[in-house]
């Protein structure tokens, strides 16, 4: 009986309640999708072989993996931060839509097997201060790194702390994020990374600073491989 009322009640709430588009409000016409046809078809995944394999920037324009100590083995991201992309993440963000992870990490795990990096035996967020998860409600971060850790079948842990008092990266521009404090991250329980293949994962890279820092804290537990992930650049 319940079986046979499930289609009249969606047909009903579509009729009532029409799914729009996150990123151009236009009616999706489907209950279970976020972006209408045309928006849908404007996310693509950047494509590696156009992008320098350390750190991700157009060929020929490397700075970040030419800094000394570099961090990453190999860093990488799914999308371009224009058009849908950017109305994904602000209200994944920002809106209250954790549920939006799940499809953002699928983007991300797409991204990850075209690279042909070697499987992760660990996955790890880039941590937000306590006080902004307790405003949010949640880590998009640690969203995202759980999902990429259910689609790869890998452990996800948390083993980084950020400290209280910086601002949101959204609201300082270039100069200020790479100021950030290095000293703002540090470890919440230190643990070997020996042998292990990790995988960084953040949602939003802009400058690449506090990738920077979380990889540099991770690299003193000597891992085999140190990958970083993030949906957008």
């Amino acid at each position: 009986m319940f079986e046979r009322l499930i289609n009249p009640l969606r047909a009903a709430a579509r009729l009532i309640f029409p799914p729009l588009c996150l990123h151009c409000g236009e009616n999706t016409g489907s209950l279970c999708k976020y972006f209408c046809s045309d928006c849908a078809s404007l996310f693509a995944l950047i494509k590696p072989h156009e992008r320098c394999k350390r750190c991700f920037a157009s060929l020929g324009e490397c700075t970040l993996c030419r800094q000394k100590g570099y961090p990453f083995t190999s860093l990488a991201a799914a999308l371009e931060y224009e058009g849908p992309a950017v109305s994904l993440v602000q209200h994944f963000k920002y809106h209250n839509k954790p549920y939006l992870a799940k499809d953002a990490a699928a983007l991300l795990v797409l991204q990850y097997l075209k690279l042909n990096w070697l499987p992760p035996n660990l996955i790890i967020s880039v941590p937000q201060p306590i006080t902004r998860s307790f405003l949010r409600g949640y880590s998009p971060s640690l969203l995202l790194a759980k999902e990429v850790g259910k689609f790869l079948d890998c452990p996800v842990e948390e083993p980084l702390r950020r400290l209280s008092g910086d601002l949101p990266q959204a609201v300082l521009n270039k100069e200020q994020r790479e100021r950030l404090l290095e000293s703002n991250f540090e470890w919440k329980k230190q643990m070997s990374l020996n042998e292990k293949v990790v995988l960084l994962i953040d949602d939003v890279r802009t400058t690449g600073t506090t990738l920077l820092h979380s990889g540099n804290l991770l690299r003193e537990g000597f891992p085999r491989a140190l990958y970083s992930m993030t949906l957008c650049m």
